[in-house]
């Protein structure tokens, strides 16, 4: 059994419901947005441009592989290798889409003083290994395509047995 004292109330709050009270500003500190001020529309967020290049990288990014998936799955032959390279490059990436957009709906709730300590947590972890996934399978599987290509013209016979799931 695992006992622990806590030093004061705002480490119960901590415990409890994980929200960083240490993080939550003070009655008479001025944040950049305000519901009663700004509406839902904080224009100190949209003003900034590397929130509105986020912003765009992510909406057309969930987009494209949404529409290369789609195309993937229903309009070409599922068991063709360069619909299993298509998947396993655009599938991790849609993942990683969605938590940079989790991240940055956290960034503007935190403009309004909202802050959840563990979600933001679990939000950079989810970034860095979906990051790392993506540049890892990005590499290993442009390593095999190119493989792929080489056989196909050097040994069409192996290419055949190998690569070709047809």
């Amino acid at each position: 059994m695992t006992t622990f004292a806590l030093n004061n109330s705002k480490d119960a709050v901590m415990l409890l419901t994980g929200i960083d009270m240490e993080a939550m500003p003070a009655a008479n500190s001025v944040l950049p947005c305000s519901y009663t001020r700004d509406g839902v529309i904080c224009g100190v967020f949209f003003s900034n441009p590397q929130y509105i290049g986020e912003m765009v990288t992510i909406i057309t990014g969930t987009i494209c592989a949404t529409f290369v998936l789609y195309l993937c799955f229903t309009r070409s032959i599922l068991t063709d290798v360069i619909n299993l390279f298509t998947v396993n490059i655009f599938g991790p990436m849609l993942l990683l889409l969605l938590f940079q957009a989790l991240d940055l709906i956290q960034l503007y709730f935190a403009d309004y003083g909202i802050t959840y300590g563990p979600l933001m947590t679990m939000t950079a972890c989810c970034l860095m290994l979906f990051g790392t996934v993506n540049s890892v399978n990005f590499r290993a599987l442009s390593i095999l395509l190119l493989l792929s290509i080489y056989c196909s013209y050097s040994h069409p016979i192996t290419h055949a047995k190998y690569f070709n799931f047809r």
